[in-house]
């Protein structure tokens, strides 16, 4: 039961733990840990819904186990019967759980069987603290009994409160997009000869250097959108750009390449590291570095190597395991095995150790 209705000193609290959260690292926690505090058995959460692709999850949480929030993440966001109302209703008001979907609807419902009667949840409020493109961003506080007064009670909190995370929110966003471009330049600017784009979770491009729009004028296998938005020319590399700018990633890198009829070219792709609060505000930043291949690797072109062999030598040279090499090509290990087995005779070596110092520079 919500029990800190009314309580001035207690929403001071928290509207200190929100503007402190500007200030100090870890504050959000404290401040979600705190609001969940006033409910018996409650489980308060930041959570992200996407009403395009129909998917969300949980961010920073209190109360919830963590096996709870991976199935909420997995399979649970899928199905939630309260987001679509979440989808559309007015931002920064506060309403409960029986104003979103039906209570006897619920119930009936496999969200509520499967997930949350299993652990222990019945009703509470929740509101939409922003929303940008279809995407809600949201602070919802669950509790063990279906109680309509103490859910009232919270919902009236969260509206008074929300002006207050509304500010800070907007504060942070802002803040995050100017520290991830400094941090790009510091970190990967000065790596020489290499081009640099970072983008946000829509493909749009946030910044490039010089030797980048270089790659880009030379047909270097991706290309920038009269929107602004990074598009690879190759299928699969585009899926592995797809896969990093969303917000449930599989990956964190991604090594391919691409080439023109001039010049080759390797290229990493990187999910940015972050807190999960900046992820949860800003959405996820991807790094794509592109680097020209040696001219050594291009020698490789006198020794008769047939265009599938060419290709494996240029990635065992670049680095890649046969391994990333199949993956990436659509081919399986033995394939790539059979093709090295013939570079081997072709060059005269007998490994793939030999394979990358003989074209190493002097």
């Amino acid at each position: 039961m919500y029990k800190k209705a009314g309580n001035t000193r207690f929403h001071e609290e928290l509207v200190e733990l929100i503007y402190g959260s500007l200030l100090e690292h870890g504050k959000w926690q404290q401040f979600l840990d705190h609001l969940n505090g006033s409910m018996r058995h409650g489980k308060t959460t930041f959570m992200y819904h996407d009403a395009v692709v129909r998917k969300g999850y949980f961010s920073l949480a209190a109360g919830y186990t963590d096996e709870e929030i991976t199935d909420y993440n997995r399979y649970y966001n899928l199905i939630n019967p309260w987001m679509a109302k979440a989808a559309v209703r007015p931002v920064g008001k506060g309403v409960t759980s029986d104003y979103m979907f039906d209570a006897q609807q619920l119930r009936k419902t496999e969200f509520y069987n499967d997930y949350l009667r299993k652990i222990g949840l019945e009703g509470g409020a929740g509101i939409t603290i922003f929303r940008d493109k279809g995407r809600s961003f949201v602070l919802t506080s669950l509790m063990s009994a279906r109680d309509h007064e103490a859910s009232a009670d919270l919902a009236k909190l969260l509206t008074e409160l929300s002006p207050h995370i509304a500010r800070a929110f907007s504060y942070y966003r802002k803040g995050t997009k100017a520290s991830d471009e400094a941090n790009s330049q510091c970190t990967l600017l000065d790596l020489a000869g290499t081009g640099l784009i970072l983008i946000d979770e829509d493909a749009q491009l946030k910044t490039l250097n010089k030797t980048a729009e270089q790659f880009i004028g030379q047909r270097c296998g991706l290309r920038i959108t009269p929107t602004n938005r990074i598009v690879f020319e190759k299928t699969r590399l585009q899926e592995m750009l797809k896969d990093l700018c969303q917000r449930q990633s599989r990956g964190s890198v991604y090594r391919a390449e691409t080439s023109n009829t001039m010049k080759s070219y390797d290229i990493t792709m990187v999910r940015m590291q972050t807190d999960k609060m900046r992820e949860f505000l800003a959405g996820p930043s991807v790094a794509i570095l592109i680097k020209l291949r040696s001219a050594a690797a291009e020698f490789i072109n006198e020794f008769a190597l047939s265009p599938g062999e060419l290709r494996v030598a240029r990635a065992i040279i670049g680095g890649m395991s046969v391994s990333e090499i199949a993956l990436e090509r659509g081919i399986s290990r033995e394939t790539v095995r059979t093709q090295l087995k013939s570079i081997f005779s072709k060059l005269g070596i007998s490994s793939q150790l030999e394979l990358v110092r003989l074209f190493q520079p002097k």
